[in-house]
């Protein structure tokens, strides 16, 4: 499968196939998905769903590849969620405690990605007023999870991320 990912906000496009394609969303973006000649509109990207995708990437690699619990991350993971379900029940502060808390157990050696990835994501929540970029940064943090997990996780999140879509 080949894709392609429009962003809307600067015009560009990015090529990639399905092991690729949690690593090339953005903000303002849509995937678009190349079958032959046949171009098909997958669905757009904003800034809670990137996070959405984030942390639940997150979520996954802390689930079944962390060596041992960290709670810190599984927090950070929790708090996301809350803001996912109502921005404004969180606030820029307690994301920030919270990711910076997961980036403590990431620099303490505590499953590297997994509680990366759970700072991330709350970082880029925390940035919704502020950049766009955050959150893109955060995805591609949670994409990158796989790095540490197995290259089959990459295609993982990219057929979870199609069948977001297609539910």
């Amino acid at each position: 499968m080949k894709f392609q990912v429009h962003n809307l906000q600067n015009g560009s496009m990015k090529e990639c196939d399905l092991n690729n394609l949690s690593r090339s969303l953005s903000v303002d973006s849509e995937i678009v998905l190349l079958d032959g000649e046949k171009v098909e509109a997958i669905g757009f990207i904003n800034h809670s769903l990137l996070i959405y995708f984030c942390v639940e990437f997150a979520d996954y690699t802390l689930q079944n590849y962390a060596k041992k619990k960290i709670p810190k991350a599984e927090e950070c993971i929790s708090l996301v969620r809350k803001w996912i379900e109502n921005p404004n029940s969180v606030s820029k502060e307690e994301l920030e405690v919270a990711a910076a808390a997961a980036y403590a157990a990431y620099a303490a050696g505590a499953a590297g990605a997994a509680a990366y990835s759970a700072g991330a994501a709350a970082y880029a929540a925390h940035a919704a007023d502020y950049a766009a970029a955050y959150s893109a940064g955060a995805a591609a943090n949670a994409a990158h999870a796989a790095d540490y997990a197995a290259a089959k996780e990459f295609e993982r999140q990219g057929r979870f991320i199609l069948s977001y879509f297609s539910s």
